[in-house]
């Protein structure tokens, strides 16, 4: 029988600040604390292969067919200046006007340089007695937001995501992503990635 998970119930986003060369026997990649990504909606993960074959002689002489890398897509409800400063580099300014009105500017330009990092979602079981957290060890921001307006509804940003291998020579350097499940309700943790809850 399979556990089941309803809603994602958080997520975060941790900048990376030095990839470090542990795959290689160097120093472990550092990150910074863990941005919330409010109202999160949904994640989604789509693995992208390659496929190709070497024909000659009148038949088939070699083949490949493996993983190239993930794409992704994350949605969450509303605008957060904060975390899209991080993650594509937006230039963040506020302003009080002489009435005393706070403004907030998020001017998104086209030199502006995509973020790197890791993201923890949680997903809980239905009875809330326990919870999956979901790593991407190695996230590039793939493109600008997508942002969704309409009538009646209420405004939406959709993050692309492009998932590079793991760093970490625990995951032996070659991890896509993890799925921990536990029997307890176990937040995400405010540094990545650690915490004693995840096994090894």
């Amino acid at each position: 029988m399979s556990n089941q998970y309803f809603d994602i119930e958080d997520a975060k986003f941790f900048e990376l600040t030095d990839p470090g060369d542990e795959c290689n026997g160097g120093a472990a990649p550092t990150y910074a604390a863990g941005i919330d990504i409010g109202c999160v909606k949904s994640l989604s993960l789509t693995e992208n292969r390659t496929e190709a074959e070497q024909t000659g002689d009148a038949s088939v002489c070699a083949k490949v067919n493996r993983t190239k890398d993930y794409s992704g897509t994350l949605q969450h409800g509303g605008l957060s200046a904060t975390l899209l400063e991080k993650l594509i580099g937006a230039t963040r300014t506020t302003h009080t006007s002489a009435g005393g009105v706070n403004a907030t500017r998020v001017a998104v330009n086209q030199d502006d340089v995509k973020a790197r990092g890791a993201i923890i979602a949680k997903l809980d079981t239905p009875g809330l007695d326990g919870a999956m957290h979901i790593i991407l060890w190695n996230v590039q921001i793939a493109s600008k937001p997508d942002l969704n307006a309409a009538e009646g509804a209420f405004f939406n940003t959709q993050l692309n995501l492009s998932l590079d291998r793991s760093l970490y020579t625990a995951q032996s350097c070659k991890g896509w992503y993890d799925l921990v499940e536990f029997d307890a309700l176990v937040e995400i943790p405010t540094t990545f990635p650690g915490t004693a809850d995840y096994p090894a």
